[in-house]
C-alpha cells in the first residue's frame, strides 16, 4: 500500500511503522506464494464485504463576490 494512502488513514497512522512495515511484508510473501488466497479463498467469492473503511471527499468551497 502506498505510503501516502497509508498516511490518510488513521488506523495506519497511529500504528508504529515497523509493524506497518513486518505487516505488509507478510502480506506480500502470502500473496506471491499464494497462501493468502489458499487461506482466504472464500473471499473470491462474496460480492460485497464491507470492512467498516469509508473514504470521504471533500472540495474546499469556493469563496465568490456573491458568498
Amino acid at each position: 500500500m502506498d505510503q501516502a494512502v497509508r498516511a490518510g488513514i488513521s488506523t495506519f497512522h497511529e500504528v508504529p511503522w515497523r509493524s506497518v512495515r513486518d505487516g505488509l511484508r507478510r502480506l506480500e510473501d502470502d500473496l506471491a506464494s499464494g497462501a493468502f488466497w489458499a487461506r482466504y479463498a472464500e473471499l473470491r467469492t462474496l460480492t460485497c464485504l464491507d470492512l467498516g473503511y469509508r473514504l470521504v471527499v471533500s472540495e474546499e468551497p469556493r469563496i465568490t463576490a456573491t458568498t
